[in-house]
């Protein structure tokens, strides 16, 4: 299995899991058009090269791991790559 579809396997999994990587979630979001800019503190925004549409997250601190209720901000905003 590529390492893409590892990354959508773990983003859409049901239970949803807090076991997502920050750098799994942007290698992910670049693959699909997506480029990281830096907002204020901890804010993030990925912005579609094409599209111009905008997921804001918050980047984890201290730890790597992404918090359960932004694995489940990007199962709704990212709907349209399940399948």
């Amino acid at each position: 299995m590529a390492k893409l579809d590892k990354i959508k396997e773990k983003i859409f999994c049901k239970p949803t899991t807090s076991k997502l990587t920050w750098n799994e979630i942007t290698s992910f979001l670049n693959a699909y058009g997506y480029r990281e800019l830096q907002a204020e503190g901890s804010r993030v925004r990925f912005v579609h090269s094409d599209t111009k549409d905008v997921i804001r997250l918050h980047r984890p601190h201290p730890g790597n791991e992404l918090k359960k209720y932004v694995v489940e901000q990007l199962q709704e905003k990212l709907e349209w790559t399940r399948n």
